[in-house]
């Protein structure tokens, strides 16, 4: 009990910080509430949701909300070194792109025209 206090708080001052959304906060302990009572599947891949810069994800399980979102959105671990942080113009390749967070976040800060381009090119591969 005393973990789910921390935890809670830590989360509470995340989301006072504007580090977490509202809706990943709500999310995330009513999955842990229907969990407790065994209606988890009730949520797994049935629910969509805002994160705190308006990237809207799917939730398909915990791992989303213990390592994807705090990776991210509350250590920031993308932005720890600012000559790979995307920009205008880059192509990023996101290999291994679990539910694709990082994927959506650098797809905002390239050039849409690249990143149109590059994915035609992917198809053009694939079909090919």
């Amino acid at each position: 009990m005393l973990n789910l206090l921390a935890e809670a708080k830590n989360d509470f001052y995340n989301l006072i910080q504007q580090n977490l959304s509202i809706d990943a906060f709500l999310i995330k302990y009513m999955f842990k509430l229907l969990k407790k009572i065994g209606l988890q599947n009730l949520f797994i891949e049935r629910i969509t949701f805002k994160l705190s810069d308006d990237l809207k994800i799917f939730f398909n399980d915990e791992a989303t909300f213990y390592i994807n979102i705090p990776d991210h959105y509350i250590r920031r671990e993308y932005l720890r070194h600012p000559d790979y942080i995307p920009r205008k113009g880059w192509v990023v390749f996101d290999i291994g792109a679990y539910i694709g967070i990082y994927s959506l976040w650098a797809a905002k800060r390239v050039d849409e025209e690249d990143l149109l381009w590059l994915l035609s090119r992917i198809l053009w591969l694939l079909d090919g």
